[in-house]
This record gives structure tokens, C-alpha cells and sequence, in this order.
């Protein structure tokens, strides 16, 4: 089954709760809604949605896939799904061939000064058409903080005014990047220093705002704790109280105690 966390959720949890036979050794490709038409699209929105991480669980391998046997488009669009998650990203050749000629000096020259800077730096970040064309990060930092997009000659060759405008509200609103920067290629010739004082400080924030969240989940977690403990230590206590209670004794004579309805 494929799980179905809200969306921008930080990861997902991807489980596929089927296995192979004993009995034959072959995997049953009922795979539920993404056998059926249209299935391709359940599986894309369930990859989709987390922000940072999918975690992909399965009892079996991708080739127990078997592609002769189905001609459902979702089954075997999830067989090249769980082949690329086995093997890597970079193991694909049409992604590592396509993010290989995506790269451009100029882009490649501000990630190096960034670099330069003490930050860790990757480029051409993403696996569709679209993609981040830096992203920067305090070094160790658990997730990407900033997104520098350059309007270079690849912002030009985007072949819509919202291809090339509408990105960075995409990037904050769709896919909650904390920060994104957006520079002109002049800018960067005039002043690079300015471009890189913008980068450091967006980088600076991100680390502060990173800090004070682990902060407060810590807290979350030690107050969890303690009351968790308070519990456990109330639960003692009224055990112990219950099992040291002497049972109540009446000095009333018989003769006077009220009588019982049933009495006759």
C-alpha cells in the first residue's frame, strides 16, 4: 500500500505490503488502485509529497516486477520507481545524463565562491525539468536552507513567463524552501561580494531558525518525558495506597444497624 502523508510533509513513508509467493516464487501485481487506469498518477502523488526524504519499504525485489505480465502503466512506472531507488539516483543514466549536461560555467563559478565561503553547496538540485539551480546549506546542516536561482541563459531558455517568474513563489509555496535568492547575471558581474553577503546571511538565518526548532522538539521531548515519568510515579503511588488500605470495620451493634430492604 502506498502511504498518503499530508502534503509538504518533512518525509514519507512509502510501504509496499506485498511479497512473493512461496508456493510459485511469483509476485502477485495486483498493486491495488495503481493497477488500475490511471493508477500512474496515485503513485507520483504518493512519491511526491515530502519535502525532504522517502523512505521506500519492500518485501521484494524490483524484478519480481514482471513487466510480462501486466500492462498497467502504474506497475510499471512503480518497477522503475523501486529499480532507481535501489540502485541511486546517479545509477540512472537517463537522470545522471541529463543533470550532467545541465551544467554551465557560470552557475558552476558562483557555487565555488560559495563554497569558498565555508557552505555546503550542491547544484542542479531536483530530478524533474525544473530545478534548484544551487542550494546551500550550513556545513552539517540536516536539510537545504537556501535556493539560488541565477537568471542566466537557462532562466531565458525557459519557455514561459511563469516557467521563469513564477519559480521562486513555487519554490517558498509549493515545495517551502526557507529562503530563496534570485539574482540577475550582471549583478553578479558588477559586485559578486554583495550576491555572496545576501547568501551568507540568508545561510546564517537558516542556521539560527534550525537551532531554535531542535531546541524547541527537545524540549517537546524532555517535557514528554517528565510527564510520562509523573505518571508512571502518580500510578505507583495509588497502587501502593490501595494495596496498604485496611478494609473499613463497623462498631455499630447489629441490632442497631439500618435494616436492609430485604429484611422481613
Amino acid at each position: 500500500r502506498a502511504g498518503r502523508p499530508a502534503p509538504g510533509s518533512q518525509k514519507a513513508g512509502f510501504s509496499l505490503a506485498f511479497s512473493t509467493d512461496p508456493a510459485t516464487g511469483l509476485l502477485p501485481l495486483n498493486f491495488g488502485p495503481l493497477s488500475q487506469a490511471g493508477g500512474e498518477r496515485r503513485l507520483n502523488g504518493a512519491i511526491t509529497r515530502a519535502r525532504r526524504q522517502v523512505v521506500l519499504f519492500a518485501s521484494f525485489d524490483p524484478h519480481d516486477i514482471d513487466l510480462n505480465r501486466t500492462s498497467a502503466v502504474g506497475t510499471r512506472h512503480l518497477r522503475l520507481y523501486c529499480e532507481m531507488a535501489a540502485a541511486g539516483v546517479e545509477a540512472s543514466p537517463d537522470l545522471a545524463t541529463r543533470r550532467a549536461s545541465g551544467r554551465d560555467r557560470v552557475r558552476e563559478t558562483v557555487a565555488e565562491a560559495i563554497r569558498a565561503r565555508g557552505h555546503d553547496v550542491t547544484t542542479n538540485l531536483g530530478l524533474s525539468d525544473f530545478t534548484v539551480d544551487i542550494a546551500v546549506r550550513a556545513t552539517g546542516a540536516p536539510r537545504w536552507q537556501v535556493a539560488v536561482m541565477l537568471g542566466g541563459p537557462r532562466w531565458k531558455a525557459r519557455p514561459t513567463v511563469a516557467d521563469r517568474d513564477g519559480a521562486p513563489a513555487l519554490l517558498r509555496d509549493i515545495m517551502h524552501w526557507p529562503r530563496v535568492i534570485r539574482f540577475w547575471l550582471p549583478a553578479w558581474l558588477l559586485d559578486p561580494a554583495v550576491v555572496l553577503d545576501r547568501i551568507d546571511a540568508s545561510v546564517a538565518q537558516g542556521a539560527t531558525e534550525d537551532a531554535e526548532q531542535e531546541a524547541a522538539r527537545e524540549a517537546a521531548r524532555l517535557a514528554a518525558i517528565q510527564e510520562a515519568r509523573q505518571r508512571a510515579e502518580q500510578a505507583a503511588g495509588d497502587h501502593a495506597s490501595g494495596r496498604n488500605r485496611q478494609p473499613a470495620t463497623s462498631t455499630t451493634p447489629w441490632s442497631r444497624r439500618t435494616p436492609s430492604p430485604w429484611t422481613t
